[in-house]
């Protein structure tokens, strides 16, 4: 539905074609048809391909991917993607990242779906996306895996943190690579921002449903003077350089001197728990010489008003200031080592394909440190050993 909806914004199926054959995947084809959905126009896409009984690897994908002559940003972008996929996979199946099979997810439709987005990213010049709530659909679902709850376990977990919905229309509504398309991609979720919309496209699914059964893209130039609602292009061009990634996020912050000191730990956990990515507290003196103390908590604008609800209802403040700011990060991954204290997370940064820093999981450190009755530190300290090992390992 993603790439019918850029076709039918004014892609051209023959440039898909063109460069979806550089994947070099054995007999696939590619088609598009204009099709009526609840007496709505869109444009539906086809891949055909033949019957593969073969799963996939992430591996598999990434030098598909990777052999290809595409540019840069679509493979990085794809890569991305399916990267994300296989964690969310891994974490529901209870296995590694490298030991996940892609049935379905990996099937050469699927990569054409992955890859098809980003080049459509591409041939528009879009550097950020935004995405509305998304409806994920009810009922059951039959997979290679078995009879699943929609949303799948792969599909929810790629959608945490991300706003979505059910209307009680029974089917998978959402899939697993739908999900980790949109929520690699997305700089922000929830309404549209200002913007001067130069081309609209409607992808269309196989089903019919009550509602019409499409997906909309919008794509134009952002309408603010001041730019808000996108990352600053200087930015996007840095971290596209570094091989990094580029977003926003809203800084909120207030000042306090009248609040008990103890409260401020449960202050800064209610604010995370509502959605902001981190949360901290500094000591100030305020006017009158008063002793205070500064608040900050930095949240992805889909998370605002939750945040800024918890920041007034668990503390004392009368008032609180608001700062869009951009930012540039690392890609993250949580790569699973085994230690003679079981499975401890490390979370990795990549810059561009490099890994350039790697530190254990608090969390799996803390609580493999009271199972075993041993310090904090053995545990952190031979996770990050046994992750080097493991690393060197994969690097020859």
């Amino acid at each position: 539905m993603i790439v019918g909806s850029f076709i039918d914004a004014g892609m051209p199926i023959d440039h898909l074609r063109d460069q979806i054959a550089k994947l070099e995947l054995p007999d696939v084809s590619l088609d598009a048809e204009s099709v009526t959905r609840a007496h709505l126009a869109g444009t539906r896409f086809i891949v055909r391909y033949p019957a593969e009984d073969k799963a996939r690897h992430l591996s598999d994908i990434e030098e598909i991917i990777s052999a290809a002559d595409l540019s840069t940003r679509v493979k990085e972008r794809a890569i991305s993607i399916f990267r994300r996929l296989a964690e969310a996979e891994a974490k529901v199946h209870g296995t590694s990242v490298d030991e996940v099979h892609f049935h379905e997810v990996g099937a050469a439709d699927a990569i054409v779906d992955v890859v098809g987005a980003c080049i459509g990213l591409e041939y528009f010049d879009v550097e950020s996306v935004y995405v509305s709530s998304i409806n994920v659909g009810g009922g059951t679902v039959e997979c290679d895996h078995g009879i699943m709850p929609v949303p799948a376990p792969a599909t929810a977990e790629l959608l945490r943190g991300v706003p979505t919905y059910s209307t009680g229309e029974v089917g998978e509504l959402t899939t697993p690579t739908g999900a980790a398309i949109l929520s690699t991609l997305a700089s922000d979720f929830g309404f549209q921002p200002k913007m001067t919309v130069s081309a609209i496209g409607y992808g269309a699914g196989t089903k019919e449903l009550d509602a019409p059964n499409l997906l909309r893209v919008c794509i134009g130039t952002a309408a603010d003077a001041d730019g808000r609602h996108t990352v600053d292009s200087v930015v996007e061009t840095v971290a596209f350089r570094l091989g990094a990634e580029a977003g926003s996020v809203v800084v909120v912050e207030t000042d306090i001197d009248d609040m008990n000191p103890e409260m401020l730990p449960d202050l800064t956990s209610r604010l995370i728990d509502s959605g902001a990515l981190d949360a901290h507290y500094s000591p100030i003196t305020m006017k009158h010489g008063r002793p205070g103390v500064s608040v900050t908590a930095i949240c992805p604008e889909h998370a605002l008003e939750s945040v800024v609800n918890s920041m007034f209802k668990h503390s004392t403040t009368l008032g609180i200031r608001l700062q869009r700011s951009d930012r540039i990060k690392l890609r993250r991954r949580i790569t699973k080592v085994q230690t003679q204290y079981g499975q401890i997370g490390v979370k990795e940064g990549f810059l561009g394909t490099n890994v350039i820093t790697a530190s254990p999981e608090y969390r799996d450190c803390a609580e493999a440190a009271s199972r075993f009755g041993v310090p904090l530190s053995r545990v952190y300290d031979e996770a990050l050993r046994s992750y080097r090992l493991q690393y060197e390992k994969e690097s020859n």
